[in-house]
């Protein structure tokens, strides 16, 4: 998902949603947000999953 559409979605400004990208990219030690999504992506996955 764009930057754009995240903000049109939360309401915010897309800048706003590219500062707090960079500030976690940053946290996590990730170079491109395309990785970003990914360990998102992942993270979502793993956290929704059913506990056995």
């Amino acid at each position: 998902m764009k930057a754009s559409a995240i903000s049109e979605a939360l309401c915010i400004s897309t800048k706003t949603v590219e500062r707090h990208q960079a500030g976690i990219k940053q946290k996590l030690g990730v170079a491109h947000t395309s990785e970003l999504r990914r360990i998102a992506a992942i993270w979502l996955s793993e956290s929704s999953a059913p506990t056995p």
